[in-house]
């Protein structure tokens, strides 16, 4: 075969693989992957309390649009509410978080599990102008409490402040 043919040939599979029809490679049509089911541990009502007993707040999550999103609603004991996404992206294979408080602060975070724990970071910016990289931890607990660990870094990214630190009971 002559190199112009062997070009032909090789564009012409290279152009097919490129151009396949969607039914060559299924994509789940649903959310019920086993992915989707990792963060099931969230779903229910949970009582949240800081590290040292004080009562935090309220945090309930249920499935919503057939197991593809983890749905929150936060209500803190001092004031002030929330509402929370957590879903799978099966795009970029990777978990992602949104959180909306009621006074505009918006929260964004992208990770994935680190053995049984949800583990993703985010850059983020306090009202105050502060302005991080942050990392949230979501994790069943032996005992069968939710922890909720939140914390931030300064600016040399080795030093990690807690920025919230609680267990949730159903």
């Amino acid at each position: 075969m002559s190199f112009r043919g062997l070009l032909a040939c090789s564009l012409t599979i290279a152009f097919s693989l490129v151009t396949a029809s969607p039914g060559s490679h299924p994509v789940p049509d649903n959310c019920e992957a086993p992915e989707y089911g990792r963060l099931d541990f969230v779903v229910g009502k949970f009582t949240m309390r800081t590290v040292k007993g004080v009562l935090a707040g309220t945090l309930q999550f249920e499935k919503k649009l057939g197991g593809c999103v983890v749905f929150g609603r936060w209500s803190g004991s001092q004031g002030g509410q929330g509402e929370v996404s957590l879903y799978f992206d099966r795009s970029d294979q990777r978990w992602h978080q949104l959180y909306i408080a009621d006074d505009g602060w918006v929260l964004r975070f992208t990770g994935g599990f680190d053995g049984q724990a949800l583990v993703m970071t985010g850059m983020n910016t306090f009202a105050d102008g502060r302005r991080g990289l942050q990392r949230m931890t979501w994790a069943l607990l032996p005992d069968g409490t939710l922890r909720q660990f939140w914390e931030m870094t300064d600016n040399s990214f080795s030093n990690w402040q807690t920025l919230f630190d609680a267990r949730g009971s159903r």
